[in-house]
């Protein structure tokens, strides 16, 4: 009987582990202040402290939310793949300006890598063919 419930303890300490760990993931979320008004795809997205983090999930693609912490507005950033790194490093968003409007163009972690297209427009040909004008970078604290 003390046999049964040390393996029974033993099983349910493994379980409990592995769950940790892998929660450890889909709870990590990083820390932005943009300093400026932005776009994310078509949504307006004002100045202030964003935090990034990925949906929950039970595979390891994810979507990406952005949140503004002052407003409690929220958009879908686009799809990433989670890697396994834990690290403590933080990362980066990278901004385009087209004309007088920035847009977010990829979110930088240890944990994903997102990029996304440039400025959205009715003629997608014609928006793939402009550059941006100038690119910004802000970084993301874990």
């Amino acid at each position: 009987m003390k046999n049964i419930l040390r393996v029974t303890l033993f099983a349910v300490g493994v379980l409990w582990a592995f769950g940790a760990t892998g929660n450890a993931q889909v709870s990590q979320q990083y820390a932005a202040n943009v300093p400026f008004d932005f776009s994310v795809g078509n949504k307006l997205m004002k100045a202030g402290d964003y935090r990034i983090l990925p949906a929950a999930g039970v595979s390891n693609q994810r979507m990406l939310i952005l949140t503004n912490r002052n407003t409690g507005k929220a958009v879908v950033a686009g799809q990433a793949t989670l890697g396994s790194s834990l690290s403590d490093e933080g990362g980066k968003l990278v901004f385009g300006k087209y004309g007088d409007q920035w847009v977010l163009q990829a979110i930088n972690t240890s944990l994903f890598e997102l990029k996304l297209r440039g400025k959205r427009s009715n003629d997608t040909k014609v928006a793939e063919a402009v550059k941006a004008a100038e690119t910004r970078t802000v970084a993301i604290k874990n």
